[in-house]
């Protein structure tokens, strides 16, 4: 069972959070949360252990500084020896504790980290959403390079430390979007001038780390942010600009000044991701050679957990896939079958085989261009005609692969209605079957990747053709010069009422049937993705009052941060209170000292003096009796000569 260790903290907490109470209630097991949903969900839902999920800590030695709630420090547990884990407050310690008490291997303290005396160093220090608020935690300064240079003193030699925070130049805050600590647009980019919060671009952070004892460095790029990542690049794996066009992004209600999508796609052309992103993951040590060969991860967060798979790319470019769930292994036998059934019937298809420890899988890394690139350089090289040309080679690649039959099991019945005669449906019903799962090789043609869903009943080839169109509507920017969305679906034959009875195979196979997708978490996540667009300065009162809530909000979460700084002084105060009086009994001490020295002092000085004056009278004794020696030596002198 963990363990949790009180003894330095001053055991009160200077704010109250009513979540945190109902937080700590829930993991004790005398209340239940059931539909979390807001700040609940961001401190409950497992999609906040992605951030180091994929992590591995080669079952090493691991300390976690700012637990918070204690939202990663499970998956910390995971995979490593063990965990010890500081918070400031305490109640937020006892949180974490309640929450992970079933681990062996977990030792949660409630204190100040400067309190603490560690006696061994460490393998790696975690600091997610932490470094942000030193000058929050410590009075001397600068204190994020007095908390840096303590984090090194706690690590081994060959010690990593690993650090998420948001990144001051993050493209959201380009766009207008609050800065997440302080709630006010802008700020981050004027430098938070007399903040007590401080966040970094990609080359401050760097040197920061590098001046602190840090000088090997690797960034990573986790979207839409740190706090509830699906995706992470590193400069090894960086997003093509189609995908950039696709990226998550959460602005948290704030409304923007312009579609970020379509700019990071600008941004990604141009080099420029890294100064852009959101947020940063940095692992930070003294050799390169000791970071993880992980150069990209990715989740599936609207998936139910049986249907959870974590896919990374190593440095030797294979992609693995491993289960995230109960259910997910045999989802991930499914899925080599699929791709082997394919590759025998003359499809080419990536290569998929289960590893040696049958943990993994392993799918083969194809180097070829998306379906997306293609059509977008199709456009800019011959317009409206190229894109159509490009467009329909992909669709007749469709039909190529398909049966005309007539439409008497569908997936849907209502397809019966659509599909009164023989139409066309895919073979081997490839629910993934869309431009988003092809690559092109030009020696090769088209190659399928990650085709995990097999469908037993009719598909039409209608079906990919549509999701292949939204797709490529996204991710193309210059498809958008020519064709609205509309006339892009009607100029591949797919009418209104094709499109609105089409649109529902996703939602009836993947969660009314297949119980895959999470619909409350579908919800939540689309509610997160979507921002409002300013697009002139009149705004509705509906508008204003929303916005002024969500400014109610940030006011709210600042001062509850206020709050928890007021605790954090004071128990700094209390400590140097208590470093005084100590000092001040040592002073008392000293002061007795020197008044006995004195004492004993003076007693030795008059003991001297008497010395000295019989010193003095032993000396006039002896002078005295030379004196008569000598008169006696004369006297027997001249006797001896009156005898003569």
């Amino acid at each position: 069972m963990a363990t949790l260790n009180l003894d330095y903290s001053t055991g009160i907490d200077q704010y109250v959070d009513d979540e945190e109470d109902l937080l700590l209630a829930h993991y004790r097991g005398e209340a239940l949360i059931e539909q979390p949903r807001n700040s609940l969900f961001y401190l409950t839902t497992k999609e906040r252990e992605n951030i180091l999920g994929w992590y591995s800590f080669q079952d090493k030695e691991v300390l976690e500084i700012g637990s918070g709630c204690g939202c990663i420090t499970g998956t910390l547990c995971d995979s490593s020896k063990r965990v010890v884990s500081v918070e400031q407050s305490q109640k937020r310690a006892r949180i974490t504790f309640e929450r992970h008490k079933e681990r062996e291997n977990l030792e949660v303290y409630a204190g100040n980290i400067t309190d603490i005396p560690f006696e061994q160093k460490f393998d790696y220090v975690v600091l997610i959403g932490v470094l942000e608020y030193a000058q929050r935690f410590f009075l001397e300064y600068p204190a994020d390079s007095f908390f840096l240079k303590k984090i090194r003193s706690l690590l081994k030699p060959d010690g990593i430390l690993l650090v998420a925070i948001e990144n001051r130049y993050g493209i959201k805050y380009f766009a207008g979007a609050n800065e997440d600590h302080l709630g006010e647009p802008y700020v981050s980019l004027g430098g938070y001038s007399n903040r007590d919060v401080k966040t970094y671009g990609k080359k401050e952070l760097e040197e920061l780390l590098g001046n602190c004892g840090f000088p090997a460095t690797k960034f990573y790029y986790p979207f839409p942010d740190y706090k509830l990542p699906s995706v992470i690049y590193s400069d090894e794996q960086l997003p093509s600009y189609t995908e950039a066009a696709m990226l998550p992004i959460y602005t948290y209600g704030n409304a923007v000044n312009f579609s970020i999508q379509e700019t990071m796609a600008g941004i990604v052309k141009n080099g420029q991701f890294d100064f852009f992103s959101n947020s940063f993951l940095v692992e930070a040590g003294t050799n390169l050679s000791q970071f993880s060969d992980i150069t990209f991860a990715k989740f599936q967060p609207k998936r139910t957990e049986d249907y959870q798979i974590l896919s990374v790319k190593k440095n030797t470019n294979d992609f693995v896939k491993s289960p995230m769930g109960s259910r997910a292994k045999e989802h991930l036998e499914n899925y080599q079958k699929i791709h082997e059934k394919l590759g025998k019937s003359g499809i080419k298809v990536c290569k998929v085989q289960k590893s040696s420890s049958e943990k993994e899988w392993q799918a083969e890394y194809i180097e070829g261009k998306s379906i997306s690139e293609l059509v977008d350089l199709a456009g800019e090289k011959s317009g409206e005609k190229g894109i159509k040309l490009e467009i329909q080679n992909l669709v007749d690649f469709f039909y190529s692969i398909s049966d005309y039959v007539v439409l008497d099991n569908p997936v849907l019945d209502e397809l019966k209605e659509l599909y009164v005669e023989p139409t066309y449906v895919l073979k081997y019903g490839l629910m993934d079957l869309n431009a988003s799962n092809i690559l092109y090789q030009s020696n090769i043609g088209y190659v399928l990747i990650d085709q995990e869903w097999e469908e037993s009943r009719q598909i039409p080839t209608e079906y990919a053709i549509l999701n292949s169109l939204g797709y490529l509507y996204s991710t193309c920017p210059t498809l958008k010069s020519f064709y609205s969305l509309t006339s892009l679906f009607e100029e591949f034959g797919l009418s209104r009422e094709k499109v609105s009875v089409l649109e529902k195979i996703s939602d009836y196979y993947f969660i009314k049937s297949n119980p895959v997708l999470d619909e409350e978490k579908c919800e939540i996540f689309e509610q997160l993705s979507q921002y409002e667009i300013i697009q002139d300065s009149g705004a509705s009162w509906a508008e204003k009052y929303a916005s002024l809530s969500s400014h109610t909000k940030l006011i709210e979460d600042e001062l509850h941060h206020q709050n928890e700084q007021v605790g954090f002084l004071s128990e700094h105060y209390n400590r140097v209170v208590e470093h005084i009086r100590q000092m001040d009994d040592q002073l008392q001490g000293r002061n007795e000292e020197v008044t006995n020295l004195s004492i004993h002092y003076n007693r030795v000085v008059d003991r001297i003096r008497e010395l000295e004056k019989q010193l003095d009278e032993r000396n006039q004794q002896l002078t005295d009796l030379s004196t008569n020696y000598n008169r006696v030596v004369k006297l027997l002198n001249d006797s001896e000569k009156n005898g003569d």
